[in-house]
């Protein structure tokens, strides 16, 4: 029975928070395999699907070969692929905790995908993120739309919209713990 200014500012603090607290979930998790993938690989010779996705999207090796004369040293393959696992380590790590992109189903996807992480093709989680996205997006940078004050959601909405979500975390949860095990 409460009147839409009466729970605005409640509602549109949830959307944000939620937000926050979703990409930061995504990027811990893709931190996570990205580590586990590469220590794997470093400490125990075991190459992962997560790895050489990751390799796909974040390696450059071609500057390497034009680097090279016929007096450079030679190097055993174990040795280039650990140099180059660790660049991409640096780079993809300093990529996913110094931008900031939300959790649009863009952004997440060159988080997942390099790691080998699937985001599930749910057409009601998908619609949620994106609801979300665009709530947080409007409360945080937009102030009015046409001229009037936009009211927020309404709360039942917007917990039904994490609640989507948060079934996206234990999805992604579960495809993370996959990867990292070896």
């Amino acid at each position: 029975m409460a009147a839409p200014e009466d729970y605005d500012f409640d509602v549109k603090s949830y959307c944000i928070l939620c937000h926050a607290a979703l990409e930061d979930y995504v990027e811990s998790i893709t931190l996570k395999v990205l580590h586990y993938s590469i220590e794997n690989y470093v400490n125990h010779h075991f190459l992962s699907e997560s790895l050489l996705t990751l390799m796909h999207f974040k390696a450059n090796a071609n500057n390497y070969f034009n680097k090279l004369d016929d007096d450079a040293p030679l190097t055993n393959i174990y040795d280039y692929t650990r140099e180059i696992l660790t660049e991409i380590k640096s780079k993809f790590s300093i990529e996913i905790t110094q931008l900031n992109h939300g959790v649009s189903l863009k952004y997440m996807r060159q988080l997942l995908m390099p790691v080998a992480i699937d985001i599930p093709n749910d057409p009601n989680i998908l619609s949620s993120l994106k609801q979300l996205a665009n709530e947080r997006g409007f409360y945080a940078h937009k102030f009015q739309q046409k001229g009037t004050l936009r009211k927020s959601i309404e709360p039942e909405k917007a917990k039904n919209i994490v609640e989507d979500c948060l079934l996206l975390c234990w999805d992604l949860r579960d495809k993370a713990k996959a990867r990292v095990v070896i």
